[in-house]
């Protein structure tokens, strides 16, 4: 059995982490069994490959990253959301959506969360199983490592508040294009973008806590249509309330 590490549902979301989320999408997908692991976010990092989230334990291993995972995973099982259907044009925008999906939305999303958002909030959401005597240390600590490093190291952190917001718009508007009114990015079926393309999403349009970046894209229909499809597809058999 595949046991997937994961920090939980969180109201309306999946899980703090799309990459995470991403990876619990795609298992759905492809009709792939697993077991969950739940752990803090900061406890999971600490244990993972590499540093990086998500990780699973399959075939007496633990395999870090997405991406890694799903390719392992598309050679042991087959492929399961029949990607080799798309044609050179599709497969091509696909490697251009992963890439805007995991690079510039995701940053744009550590962005709202922290900078134009309530970080304080925020940390309280992420962290919420730590003891409150531990609230404020943890606050700055992630403080300075998320907006004084990880930020400031992809230059994101570096802008203001409306330019960023901006850079969301531009972001979604080409999203919102491609997808069109189609059920998925390419057609009637999901394909392994799509995966990704949801999590990151939802991360924005799903997330429960109320910032900017959140209310820029509930403002995109197609969007959100697409996000409480998936969701409702996949996602039917989920205790949102109790986070099971």
């Amino acid at each position: 059995m595949l046991t997937l590490s994961r920090t939980g549902r969180y109201e309306s979301l999946g899980d703090v982490s799309p990459f995470i989320y991403r990876l619990e999408t795609w298992l759905r997908m492809a009709d792939i069994s697993y077991e969950s692991k739940l752990g803090a976010i900061n406890e999971l990092t600490a244990q993972a490959p590499r540093g990086l989230i998500p990780f699973v334990e399959v075939d007496n291993e633990t395999i870090g990253d997405s991406s890694i995972i799903i390719e392992y995973l598309k050679a042991k099982h087959g492929d399961a959301l029949n990607d080799e259907r798309l044609n050179v044009a599709q497969k091509s925008l696909g490697t251009l959506v992963k890439t805007l999906c995991e690079h510039e939305l995701f940053y744009i999303m550590i962005y709202g969360r922290w900078v134009d958002g309530d970080a304080e909030s925020f940390v309280r959401f992420a962290m919420r199983d730590l003891p409150e005597d531990q609230i404020a240390m943890a606050i700055e600590a992630a403080k300075d490592r998320v907006i004084n490093g990880m930020l400031h190291g992809y230059r994101l952190g570096r802008y203001d508040i409306e330019f960023v917001r901006q850079a969301l718009r531009d972001k979604l508007d080409a999203l919102a294009h491609f997808l069109g009114d189609k059920p998925f990015l390419f057609d009637d079926a999901p394909s392994t973008i799509d995966a990704g393309l949801y999590s990151i999403l939802a991360s924005f349009i799903h997330f429960p806590l109320p910032n900017p970046h959140v209310e820029i894209a509930r403002s995109y229909s197609s969007l959100v249509e697409y996000c409480d499809r998936v969701k409702a597809d996949l996602y039917g058999d989920v205790d949102w309330q109790h986070g099971a």
